[in-house]
């Protein structure tokens, strides 16, 4: 491929596919191995975990200073030209290359100067080095994830082999946690070989590293003040609580969670480079069909999973996380709420905000949501733990959701959103009121559960067909139907 050659996206079925599958793998694999080392380590090493990766996280944070977002979305812009494409990539990988390694110098200082947890912060290291070759905004910038999926597959396999050979009583943690941070670095060392025939050479005096600065620290904003949702809840749960269990409670809780979140932000990830690419063409009509598609398939997918984690809850953790963790029902019952809040978020924010260059606008919302759950945590977790962390991300993400929707009130109006959502709310409410009367069975766990999903499925699927939803069922029916017909006409 030549130099002026531009590089052609997939389609963005083929792209929601694929991505699904590697960020569903990604964390499937600590799910598979959950229930395992949840009974083996307890609360309590799965806790340090936790509280130790979340400092850690810290530090990368601020050396990846937001070039994967922005760096999607500059080689998104640009990718008509593969020699404007590699030139993007070298200036943005040299910035953040420079940034992690300064961050990795202050964060080995911090861990030797520590008082507690020493071990598990230095092998927690080897995440820098993973960060800097984690290059997976090169491939969503093109829109090609194949590559990513195939080399990570098997370097997440052998982690879940090692975990249940070598992680045998609680005095493993330390082995449990290099496993995961070694898995992430392999992980991303694989990315090197799938970059040859993407970009060409670039003399490094045709490059201008700084000049990406500026944009990038836009972008590091909202980064920022994501994180306090996924890390500083952690890190203040282990600093004003007694021991790691709450942080053990709090992690895997969150981990299932965060699963079902993923089905939602797959799409959306995706449609990042779709939409910056339709924005800077000024294709606007294009972009507000496919937003209200995304938004109403979001609340088609959202709603159910919400609904269905809040009664299944109470049966599903004690099978799944084994005896100890009870205190995780309620977690996960509030956390729940976050599926469908999230989604919407998220949806708006990568649909048109980003794309649509309203970044700064965007970072005075996520800054305003991040104080809020500040605050809430400084006067909630020291009376209520883990469970007080829950419930001031709920308002804080509410807090957010609310303020995206002023922000596209010129693009998207809230009753457009109403409208598209109300019939998924309907059969929610309703799945919920059927499925609340199974435990009334006196049957087992394993068996209350099984019912519950199956019978879940059938009532909200059953109910969207009755209320004739125009776009989510609809959608869903198209896709299925597409399918069955391309399988046909390959017999």
């Amino acid at each position: 491929m030549s130099e002026g050659e531009s590089i052609r996206p997939k389609s963005i079925k083929v792209n929601y596919m694929v991505n699904l599958i590697y960020e569903l793998f990604t964390l499937l694999v600590p799910l598979i191995t959950t229930p395992y080392v949840s009974r083996v380590l307890g609360a309590s090493g799965i806790g340090e975990y936790s509280y130790t990766n979340s400092i850690a996280q810290y530090f990368i944070l601020f050396g990846n200073l937001g070039v994967a977002t922005y760096g999607q979305m500059k080689i998104a812009a640009c990718r008509s030209e593969k020699k404007e494409v590699s030139k993007v990539f070298y200036e943005l990988w040299i910035l953040r290359s420079a940034s992690m390694l300064l961050s990795f110098g202050v964060y080995i200082i911090v861990s030797l100067r520590a008082t507690e947890y020493v071990k598990s912060r230095l092998i927690l290291s080897i995440l820098f080095i993973a960060s800097i070759f984690d290059i997976t905004w090169l491939f969503r910038g093109i829109e090609d994830f194949t590559k990513i999926v195939i080399r990570n597959f098997a370097v997440k396999s052998l982690m879940i082999v090692l975990i249940f050979t070598f992680v045998k009583d609680s005095n493993d943690s330390y082995i449990y946690v290099f496993l995961i941070a070694m898995s992430t670095l392999l992980g991303n060392l694989t990315f090197i070989f799938s970059i040859k025939g993407i970009l060409c050479k670039v003399k490094y005096n045709e490059l201008n590293v700084m000049k990406h600065f500026r944009m990038c620290f836009i972008y590091f904003i909202p980064t920022i003040a994501t994180s306090v949702y996924t890390l500083l809840d952690k890190t203040m749960i282990g600093f004003f609580s007694d021991g790691t269990e709450q942080n053990g409670y709090y992690e895997q809780a969150h981990r299932i969670e965060q699963i079902l979140i993923t089905f939602i932000t797959s799409l959306n990830m995706i449609m990042r480079s779709r939409m910056s690419f339709l924005f800077q063409q000024g294709k606007l009509d294009e972009m507000r069909v496919r937003l209200e598609k995304s938004l109403s398939f979001v609340t088609f997918l959202a709603t159910p999973m919400t609904a269905g984690l809040i009664v299944i809850a109470p049966y599903f953790i004690p099978v799944f996380l084994g005896s100890g963790f009870d205190e995780s029902i309620l977690l996960l019952q509030i956390f729940a709420l976050l599926i469908v809040i999230i989604g919407l978020s998220n949806c708006l924010n990568t649909h048109f905000l980003g794309p649509s260059g309203r970044q700064g606008k965007n970072n005075y919302v996520l800054v305003l949501g991040a104080s809020v759950n500040f605050c809430l945590n400084y006067l909630w977790i020291p009376k209520f733990g883990a469970i007080g962390a829950a419930i001031s991300s709920v308002i804080a993400e509410t807090i957010i959701l609310m303020g995206y929707l002023f922000l596209i009130r010129d693009f998207l109006r809230m009753g457009i959103l109403l409208r598209l959502s109300w019939k998924h709310f309907v059969s929610g409410i309703i799945m919920i009121i059927a499925l609340s009367q199974i435990p009334l069975l006196n049957i087992s766990n394993e068996l209350t559960v099984f019912i519950q999903v199956i019978l879940g499925v059938l009532i909200y699927c059953g109910m969207d067909l009755i209320l004739r939803d125009k776009y989510g069922f609809c959608y869903l029916t198209e896709l299925v139907t597409r399918y069955i017909m391309r399988l046909k006409s390959k017999d």
